[in-house]
């Protein structure tokens, strides 16, 4: 009976260490649990910040505005794309129109739309024909 009294009294101190293995294992789950719950709140943050950003934006020819507090332009390829509010430059006339750029992505948006060039074609043909009409 000696034999059984110490093989149970082995048995009782080994009953803890399982629990504290299945304590760590459950402590370590718990733990990774966080972290992805950290990192869905932070998406959902940042979901809510565009959601709030888009719904206070409107697009016009001449890019992205922000509705009711200044009149800086933005890229809407920038805005669209990557998530991002990029100044357009300050307008500048060319070709007969006033346009703007993005600084970061190089497109260009149109104020007022270029004017037709007029081209003008000589072709030493067309002035024989002209020539010979008169």
């Amino acid at each position: 009976m000696n034999w059984l009294t110490g093989a149970i009294a082995a048995a009782r101190n080994l009953h803890p260490f399982k629990l504290v293995r299945r304590n760590l294992e459950l402590e370590t789950e718990n733990a990774e649990v966080r972290r992805e719950n950290l990192a869905l709140r932070d998406k959902v943050r940042k979901a809510e910040s565009t959601l709030k950003q888009r719904s206070e934006m409107s697009l016009s020819s001449s890019g992205y505005y922000t509705q009711g507090r200044d009149s800086t332009a933005y890229c809407a390829t920038c805005f669209q794309t990557k998530e991002t509010l990029v100044s357009l430059e300050p307008p500048e006339r060319w070709n007969g129109g006033v346009r703007r750029n993005c600084p970061a992505c190089g497109r260009s948006y149109w104020d007022q739309p270029q004017k037709p060039a007029e081209a003008t074609f000589y072709s030493p043909r067309m002035a024989w024909r002209a020539f010979r009409s008169q």
